[in-house]
């Protein structure tokens, strides 16, 4: 289980990573084009990607009559595995640390609260009140409430906790806690790469763009400049809080909103619906091209063996002078282990089997770039060089074992 995770982790972090830096190039240079809104829905490249990269791709056999015949004494296996082992554990550490400290954030944050409910509810939902913060925000998962400072009525005129609530209320409907801890999660498990860090901070950005677009769409001009007037006087205040949860920024990012205040675009249906779609076609096109046959081909030959363990000979059937084969299919992932190792053929049956399967499953090679392709091998066991009976298939990479 934990080492399809590192393969799938592996396999995303180049389209991944394309994403996240167009994604990044748009919010500087499209921003105040395209408005925040498209741009926030642009984010769905993200989940795309990842379900682009997480489908099914053909299956071909390989047909590779290259023989390569080495032989590895048990005292080198430990440093092949001490290595990967290694990686391994600074891997699990990383994302354990990272969501271990979350936990304890998280769970601190919510006892240090000690919210108080109010006899206010904003369409539907209850309203609370907190001494521990200066600014409106989100507290819950799944059951979201609205969380106000205590002093919220001095700080605050009817005009703008109308706008504040407003505001928090587009975060519950477009469920952006949940988009918040399913981006950071998908940050845990890529801790490495500090790119996906970037994206994270870059998609918080938007959000609260995106938000402020939509409460003020339709807004008279005093009203926006009256929601400048809030916004000025909520960073003024302002806390960092738990990154789970929607807040107001800081300072550079709230002078980031409050320009797009001034310079927000209004691109029509069509202009949205024809960049998404192309966006989202050219990231089709990317993950097509790299599972396309051509650049199959080209991973299948460049895949070399690095080291193979020479199956032992059966006791019983060298006792007996006993001959025969086993034809063996399996997969190379990304790290060049054997994996999905299945008997297709073999002879004389329940001999020479579990043998030629423990072997395989110690074979190392180099890494390969399509993990679901298939592989054939056939071990040739010969008790001696006068054994002739052991089929030929040319679909099969042969290997002689002897006693």
């Amino acid at each position: 289980m934990l080492n399809e995770l590192l393969d799938w982790v592996i396999k995303i972090q180049l389209l991944l990573s394309v994403s996240v830096v167009v994604l990044l190039i748009c919010e500087h240079s499209l921003t105040s084009k395209i408005g925040a809104q498209l741009l926030y829905k642009m984010w769905w490249l993200i989940p795309s990607t990842l379900l682009l990269l997480s489908l099914p791709s053909e299956l071909k056999p390989l047909s590779n009559n290259a023989m390569y015949y080495v032989t590895v004494t048990p005292a080198q296996l430990p440093v092949v595995d001490t290595w990967l082992l290694g990686w391994t554990v600074v891997y699990v550490a990383g994302a354990c640390s990272l969501l271990l400290a979350m936990f304890w954030q998280h769970k601190r944050f919510h006892t240090n609260l000690a919210l108080q409910l109010t006899d206010t509810t904003y369409r539907e939902y209850p309203v609370y009140v907190s001494t521990q913060i200066n600014s409106p925000m989100i507290v819950g998962l799944i059951k979201p409430n609205i969380v106000l400072p205590t002093n919220y009525i001095q700080r605050f005129d009817p005009q703008s906790l109308s706008l504040m609530l407003e505001h928090e209320y587009t975060h519950i409907k477009r469920h952006d806690n949940l988009w918040n801890l399913g981006f950071f999660s998908l940050a845990t498990i890529t801790w490495f790469n500090p790119l996906i860090w970037l994206g994270y901070q870059s998609f918080r950005r938007v959000q609260e763009l995106a938000c402020d677009e939509r409460v003020l769409e339709n807004k008279p001009h005093h009203q926006q400049v009256h929601y400048a007037k809030t916004l000025i006087n909520c960073v003024e205040h302002h806390n960092k809080r738990h990154f789970a949860y929607a807040y107001y920024g800081d300072k550079n990012t709230m002078l980031q909103r409050l320009n797009h205040i001034k310079n927000t675009a209004r691109p029509s249906t069509v202009a949205q619906t024809l960049l998404i779609s192309s966006a989202l076609a050219s990231l089709s096109a990317l993950a097509i091209t790299k599972d396309s046959p051509i650049e199959k081909v080209k991973a299948v030959h460049s895949v070399k063996p690095i080291m193979r363990i020479e199956p032992k000979y059966p006791i019983e059937a060298a006792n007996d002078g006993l001959s025969g084969y086993v034809q063996l299919a399996y997969t190379i992932d990304e790290r060049g282990h054997t994996n999905n190792i299945k008997v297709i053929a073999a002879s004389p049956k329940n001999t020479f089997e579990n043998n030629a399967i423990k072997a395989l499953r110690q074979w190392q090679y180099t890494p390969s770039n399509t993990p679901r392709e298939i592989h054939r091998v056939q071990l040739d066991f010969k008790i001696n060089d006068d054994a002739t009976n052991t089929p030929r298939n040319n679909q099969f990479e042969r290997i002689n074992v002897s006693h």
